[in-house]
């Protein structure tokens, strides 16, 4: 059974880069990791790896060279560099977690720097103190070029939920990091730039107000940065609130103009935009009625 559902996901993935090839035109996203394997897309072939270090299976954030050699990847819960081993100050980068999350962490480079390392992770909230948005960064001038955590487990936001995306700036070089709080319709966006993190967001209240397990959904930004999509999962156990598609301004981090999709017994959701933003497509699992 555990082997079908991976069969079928490489076919899911095969089928999305056949739709939208630009979602690999950086090497930076040549490897991608999941449970307990991981993908590397070397020109027209793809090769599955299972060297990848044993990890609870969780949202992963996996960051390549620009050559498309593997840096580094993290679960939420402890970083891995290049050789499998976890960082110097890499373990337990959360401080507590409630559960599995579809969206748990992302590795964004510092503009301007080949070393220097931004590793997101979200803990949504489920009563938690513990619970919010938190960053590290990574040095991989370090420990012999394999890297080393610098600044570990720095928490940004309170209750959060799982959702966590990034997007490039207007200029193409810095980059927003988005997340939205449980139980708000308030989105949270986080300035990357050469001079590091702002960690003053840019908070946008617009839209519904999130009243599904903080667990479930997901945001998601279009390529070119004018839209946001996100959805609204509700476990397995009954129908969720469908998804919504916003406008979002890449200059000032603001997101307006929401437009709401219900869905018939929408259960757990996923969510992509293709590179014209004109095309938003949902993966749904639905509730018998």
């Amino acid at each position: 059974m555990k082997k079908n559902c991976y069969r079928k996901l490489v076919v899911i993935i095969f089928l999305v880069l056949l739709i939208c090839p630009s979602m690999l035109s950086q090497n930076f996203a040549k490897n991608w990791v999941f449970g307990d394997f991981g993908l590397e897309f070397q020109a027209d072939t793809v090769i599955i790896r299972h060297d990848y270090a044993p990890h609870e299976s969780r949202g992963m954030g996996i960051i390549s060279d620009e050559n498309g050699n593997l840096l580094c990847y993290t679960n939420g819960l402890n970083i891995w560099n290049r050789e499998h081993k976890i960082m110097p100050n890499g373990q337990n980068i959360l401080s507590s977690t409630y559960s599995s999350k579809w969206q748990e962490s992302i590795i964004i480079p510092k503009p301007k720097s080949k070393s220097e390392f931004y590793v997101f992770t979200v803990d949504a909230y489920n009563g938690q103190s513990g619970a919010g948005l938190y960053y590290s960064i990574v040095d991989l001038n370090l420990d012999n070029g394999l890297g080393d955590v610098t600044v570990k487990a720095k928490k940004l936001l309170n209750q959060t939920t799982n959702r966590l995306t990034a997007v490039f700036h207007n200029n193409q070089q810095d980059v927003w990091i988005i997340t939205n709080q449980h139980n708000t319709n308030s989105y949270y966006a986080y300035l990357l730039s050469e001079s590091g993190l702002t960690e003053t967001p840019v908070i946008s209240s617009v839209g519904k107000t999130t009243t599904t397990v903080p667990f479930d959904g997901q945001l998601k930004a279009s390529p070119d940065g004018s839209k946001v999509a996100c959805t609204y999962g509700n476990s397995f156990s009954g129908p969720g609130e469908g998804f919504g598609l916003f406008d979002f301004d890449n200059s000032t981090g603001k997101l307006t103009h929401f437009a709401a999709h219900q869905v018939t017994n929408l259960c757990k959701s996923s969510t992509s935009i293709f590179t014209n933003s004109d095309l938003c497509t949902t993966n749904f699992c639905f509730v018998k009625g």
